[in-house]
């Protein structure tokens, strides 16, 4: 959501910062309201988990009625943040978002290539929120590298929950072969390169050394690779790069490398 804001160097512009700020509010809340749904209608299969039994849901803390009360109180304080924004795209592309999200969680999320894929579309549509908010276009390198490398992720969780489900080892033909992993990682960071490497990006940014940020995402997504389908933990991405603190400075060197070629040394 914030990434468009960086890569159109208006991150220190005040404005375009508190306007991509409160556009990431809404997208938070839209967020919220399509898990609170989703959550709902998976509440059987999660009680059966040995994970997702712990959500409040599933576990019977919160009671259906309760939770449908909380996902519509977030959907319209969602509505709220677009009336504040008052911008044509940004509620199109937020709409569009939530439709998307709740299309998986009532019938796409079983269908595993176009389960992930919806899921990849719900990043790229984060990005194109982003960039509607601060009205700057969004580039075809930065949506596709933006659906690549979730595209990966959501593969990896779900080869993560698979093997440690006993789905794992009784239908194998579900399970994300590491194989087909391998390929998407070779294909974010092929990916990258060329973008770091493209004429038309280093005119853009003024900066010939993007090329060098790519040491560190060769490292993450390898180092994802490695240890994002354990099912020994919890499968979400975000909590693999809590728990990981090589994948942590990985990330960090990346984004202090980025910020230092754009926004410090520039040519």
């Amino acid at each position: 959501m914030l990434v468009p804001l960086f890569f159109a160097h208006r991150l220190t512009h005040g404005p375009s910062l508190a306007a991509a700020l409160t556009g990431f509010a809404g997208f938070c809340l839209a967020a919220s309201a399509v898990y609170v749904f989703n959550d709902i209608m998976d509440r059987v299969g999660d009680a059966a988990h040995p994970v997702k039994r712990r959500r409040p849901i599933a576990a019977g803390r919160i009671r259906v009625p309760q939770a449908l009360v909380f996902g519509l109180l977030l959907s319209a304080m969602t509505g709220g943040v677009c009336l504040l924004i008052s911008r044509a795209v940004y509620c199109q592309v937020i709409l569009l978002y939530m439709l998307l999200n709740l299309l998986y969680s009532v019938r796409l999320q079983k269908m595993a290539g176009i389960g992930a894929a919806c899921v990849a579309a719900g990043f790229v549509l984060r990005v194109y929120g982003g960039a509607a908010v601060i009205d700057v276009p969004v580039s075809g390198w930065l949506a596709g590298l933006t659906f690549l490398l979730a595209l990966f992720l959501a593969f990896s969780k779900r080869r993560c929950e698979l093997m440690a489900s006993e789905e794992a080892n009784t239908d194998g033909s579900k399970n994300p072969g590491r194989a087909g992993l391998l390929f998407l990682a070779a294909a974010c960071l092929a990916g990258y390169v060329a973008y770091t490497l493209s004429p038309a990006v280093i005119r853009e940014h003024a900066a010939p050394r993007l090329y060098l940020t790519s040491l560190w995402v060769a490292l993450g997504l390898f180092r994802y690779l490695r240890i994002g389908t354990d099912p020994g933990g919890n499968c979400s991405p975000v909590s693999v790069l809590f728990r990981d603190r090589p994948l942590q400075i990985y990330v960090l060197l990346w984004i202090g490398t980025l910020w230092w070629i754009i926004y410090g040394a520039g040519t």
